[in-house]
């Protein structure tokens, strides 16, 4: 495995120039692929199990069904607000009713902050708890704050996200939304 994790960067990898003539072969394929890895690159990993990185090609991954923005609450602090994108048709997100525009202030009882949301993100594809704020869009402000108790599960997301047809005065225009490269879940 870690002779043809070698080769294989050697061959595609950006960095490949950069790559150690000699290198200890005889550890983990994870670690001795990180320990390949140029300290500029932050895109690449290593998949241990090939049935997850095949679901995920697929679009198919275990998550409440909805996509988050953050922004800083002010810029003299490092507390965070995330604020919903989107909502995933099907999922437990949509049953729950959040919407696009709701905002996020803590997820599991803690506040994000530039130092732990990476973390708290990472735990939304587990059921969670979510503290949040609806936004009521005719007043444009957000409701008191509420919780709700969030479960994920195994999601296979359709990359056509949005197709809609406007016409205006003697005019269609096509509107599409492509969400992710993806062959889909059914390939």
């Amino acid at each position: 495995v870690n002779n043809w994790i070698y080769s294989t960067m050697n061959y595609w990898y950006y960095w490949n120039a950069d790559l150690p003539a000699s290198s200890n072969s005889s550890q983990n394929p994870d670690v001795y692929f990180n320990s390949l890895l140029n300290e500029n690159d932050r895109f690449s990993w290593i998949q241990n199990n090939f049935l997850e990185l095949k679901d995920l090609l697929q679009g198919v991954a275990k998550e409440a069904g909805y996509e988050v923005a953050l922004f800083l609450v002010r810029v003299d602090t490092d507390v965070l607000i995330g604020q919903i994108v989107y909502i995933k048709p099907g999922t437990s997100a949509e049953a729950a009713g959040l919407k696009r525009g709701d905002r996020i202030n803590r997820i599991n009882g803690m506040p994000l902050t530039l130092s732990n949301y990476k973390n708290l993100l990472s735990s939304i594809s587990e059921e969670h708890l979510l503290t949040y704020q609806s936004l009521d869009l005719v007043s444009q402000a957000f409701g008191a704050e509420q919780e709700l108790k969030v479960s994920s599960v195994a999601y296979a997301e359709n990359p056509n996200f949005l197709t809609k047809i406007f016409e205006y005065n003697d005019r269609k225009v096509g509107y599409y939304i492509y969400n992710l490269f993806s062959v889909g879940p059914t390939s």
